[in-house]
């Protein structure tokens, strides 16, 4: 018997599969060897529609079904989630190409009583789904919110606004936890604006030597014009800023102590090109994708950059003028481009980054010379993350803030802004 083609969904699906059976969510994104152009797109957009519309789509699947989703297997789960994305939002896909697609791969990939529950339950929830519109979203049972309209429900599905925690959290797909968080600190209208700001497609802009630069190409002529301008590379605008703050600084020895995959290594070199730049990262993957940056023979060749292991960076005790911590956090200012994040967010969660956070700042304090200066950075909009960290560094080096922004997230197009804060420290 000859197997079936890998097809665009079972790229999908295999992401989502092991996204909703772990915890804390992973990032993964769908694997697109083999496929064409076309069904490359189609794959991505129908793992990110089903990520970061999951709470929206698995609550109205429950109202479809007999069985929670929650108590399916990954696999099925995944299967209709999928299916779900491309039936409520993808509205390009035809209904019955998603249900029918989905009901062969259940009975493909699990067993023919899979597929018949996915028939069933794709099948009620296509016919509760009314039209999609460009009117603005009315905030009511009705409707689920676009980034740019609403699609409007056949019957009455969501939960009661005047419950306005449960309510944001299933019409925009955000943790209840992280929806109660945002109304406290910053009032009803302005979260409201920020859970809505998660549901646009964010667009991908490129660092030049002429400042950024809106990309507007396929992921394919990305890579190409990537491979073709070696001093240029992906990075939003508000990723930018914490780095660009330092321009003034003349630093003659740079440690990059979180660099991660080399985002803000890269635009320091470009910004102090004389300074010896020394770049590390506590994860083995990041640092092997650091070590690439030096090779002569890579895109960025970038051979006066100096990648250390963490545990090596005792010899640099008191000699670092700037240190850069652009540490881990909770990425809630980046949720509508890393959308797991948002199902990861906790009470709890938060305070152990916090905690995370203060103790890479003890050890790598010790590297700073005396009277050197700290660029602390995260991608989070959360206080606990960002201005007591920062005050707290000041303590530490007996120094003052010297400059420091938060960046909430917003706009489109040319003007849309990922969320984030930095703060100098001297």
């Amino acid at each position: 018997m000859q197997c079936e083609p890998r097809t665009a969904r079972d790229a999908a699906v295999d992401a989502l599969a092991i996204q909703v059976a772990e915890r804390p969510m992973p990032v993964i994104e769908p694997r697109l060897d083999g496929l064409i152009e076309i069904d490359r797109s189609l794959a991505v957009a129908i793992h990110r529609t089903a990520l970061q519309r999951r709470l929206t789509l698995e609550y109205l699947l429950d109202r479809c079904g007999r069985k929670p989703m929650r108590k399916l297997e990954p696999l099925l789960r995944a299967i209709l989630l999928a299916a779900a994305a491309q039936v409520v939002f993808l509205d390009k896909v035809p209904d019955h190409a998603a249900v029918d697609q989905a009901v062969r791969q259940a009975r493909r990939r699990l067993r023919r009583g899979a597929g018949d529950l996915a028939n069933a339950v794709l099948r009620k929830l296509a016919g509760i789904v009314g039209e999609r519109t460009h009117e603005p979203w009315g905030g009511d049972r009705k409707s689920l919110p676009l980034s740019d309209g609403a699609i409007v429900l056949k019957r009455p599905l969501l939960p009661d606004p005047s419950d306005t925690m449960e309510y944001w959290s299933i019409a925009t797909s955000h943790p209840v936890s992280l929806v109660t968080a945002w109304f406290e600190h910053f009032g009803n209208e302005r979260a409201e604006q920020l859970l809505l700001h998660d549901l646009v497609n964010p667009p991908i802009f490129l660092q030049t030597t002429n400042g950024p630069e809106l990309w507007s190409g396929n992921r394919e002529e990305l890579a190409a014009h990537l491979a073709d301008h070696s001093d240029r590379w992906i990075q939003d605008p508000t990723s930018a800023e914490p780095v660009r703050a330092t321009s003034e600084l003349q630093p003659q020895r740079i440690l990059d102590y979180c660099a991660g995959r080399g985002t803000k290594t890269r635009q320091l070199v470009a910004l102090h090109p004389d300074a010896r730049i020394i770049a590390t990262d506590a994860d083995p993957g990041r640092l092997e994708d650091l070590r690439s940056l030096q090779a002569p023979s890579s895109r960025a060749g970038l051979p006066q950059i100096e990648i250390l292991p963490i545990d090596r960076l005792d010899c640099l005790h008191g000699e670092i003028d700037l240190l850069v911590l652009d540490v881990p956090c909770s990425n809630t200012g980046v949720l509508a481009r890393r959308l797991e994040a948002r199902y990861r967010y906790s009470p709890k969660g938060l305070v152990k980054l916090a905690d995370l956070q203060r103790s890479i700042i003890n050890r790598a304090l010790a590297l700073l010379k005396p009277g050197g200066t700290v660029l602390y950075s995260t991608c989070s909009i959360e206080e606990i993350e960002n201005q007591p960290q920062a005050r707290r560094i000041a303590q530490l080096i007996n120094g003052n803030v010297m400059q420091e922004q938060l960046t909430l997230p917003g706009g489109e197009n040319k003007t849309y802004r990922d969320g984030g804060y930095w703060a100098l420290i001297r």
